[in-house]
């Protein structure tokens, strides 16, 4: 199976995004259609798919730690997103929409490989 349907999203990634709050950044792993992973300030478990060179996926958000200057869920501490994008082997671009919360703008964000698991 070549790397992109193998899953360009089967290893760890450098995940990048854009929310209401600024720019975020994270690891996650991406593997066998499940995706865990986290940064600073949250955590996400979910589930994703790969057709040619799209993606698509749903992960639950939430946040691990509180501080007073972030807010790196639009303000909630738990949130449930659809993932849509595209990849190559090593690079992909993706787009999260919240999901029952149309007044949260959609967030914008790269990932790119790091890493076999």
């Amino acid at each position: 199976m070549d790397a992109v349907r193998r899953g360009v999203l089967e290893g760890l990634y450098r995940i990048r995004y854009e929310t209401p709050a600024g720019e975020r950044t994270g690891v996650s792993i991406f593997q066998a259609g499940q995706i865990v992973g986290g940064g600073q300030h949250l955590y996400c478990v979910g589930t994703y798919e790969v057709n040619g060179t799209k993606f698509s996926g749903e992960i639950l958000a939430r946040r691990h730690a509180k501080t007073a200057e972030t807010s790196p869920l639009a303000g909630f501490d738990q949130v449930k997103l659809r993932l849509e994008g595209t990849v190559t082997d090593t690079y992909g671009q993706l787009t999260a929409t919240v999901i029952g919360c149309a007044d949260v703008p959609p967030m914008h964000g790269s990932i790119l490989r790091i890493s076999d698991v």
